[in-house]
């Protein structure tokens, strides 16, 4: 959550993946997925799909 937080823009999932992996987390796309599926749940990132299939996050400015 504190990687997605200190974004200034929006990603796609696949991006914020690769950054995180960057950052060193140890991370598979399946559970990244999984994991960011519930932020989004719990109302804690944003999601905000763009044409078929194209979806963006965000954390959520209340957070």
């Amino acid at each position: 959550m504190s990687y997605i937080k200190g974004l200034s823009a929006e990603e796609d999932a696949e991006t914020l993946w690769f950054g995180m992996r960057f950052k060193g987390y140890e991370l598979s796309i399946s559970s990244f997925n999984t994991k960011l599926k519930k932020l989004v749940e719990a109302g804690l990132v944003e999601k905000r799909s763009v044409g078929y299939n194209k979806h963006f996050y965000r954390a959520c400015l209340n957070v």
